[in-house]
């Protein structure tokens, strides 16, 4: 008796190092490699380029408590002062290109990129920014610390 198994497609990567952290002026490109492996069962597309949003570490966090403890202020509502704190604590997008390692990725398969991450000049010196650089469903967690360019401040 013939029987037809229909196994569904599960995407599931994991990358090495599983967290990119970098230190650096607003508007800088760094450039890392990264080796991701595909531990799904189907095929995965790293696109050359692609964009993700960094928030300042307590961005999101602050954002919601400053909504939830405050009344009513100037007129504005709470979900206004929510988007108002997230607004302010946006790092900007970064752009990731991948220089080396871009295409399709089969199964059981690793391959090492190397990848330039350019940073917004949105990102203000002495905060910490966090995001997630996604790839098929899976995410690496991109964190940069920023720091005053080097003729920042001089007169």
């Amino acid at each position: 008796m013939p029987v037809v198994i229909d196994v569904e497609a599960r995407p599931r990567l994991r990358f090495f190092p599983p967290k990119i952290s970098f230190r650096g002026a607003s508007g800088v490109r760094l450039r890392t490699n990264v080796t991701v492996v595909n531990l799904g069962n189907t095929d995965v597309v790293i696109e050359p380029e692609s964009t993700f949003c960094i928030f300042d570490n307590r961005g999101v966090d602050r954002a919601f408590y400053e909504a939830l403890t405050e009344k009513e202020v100037n007129g504005k509502r709470r979900i206004d002062r929510v988007f108002d704190e997230l607004a302010e604590s946006h790092g900007g997008l970064v752009r990731a290109v991948v220089e080396e390692g871009a295409g399709e990725l089969a199964p059981e398969q690793a391959r090492e990129l190397t990848v330039e991450f350019q940073f917004s000049r949105r990102m203000r010196a002495g905060q910490t920014y966090r995001g997630g650089w996604l790839i098929s469903e899976a995410s690496l967690e991109v964190e940069i610390e920023a720091t005053k360019a080097v003729n920042e401040g001089a007169e």
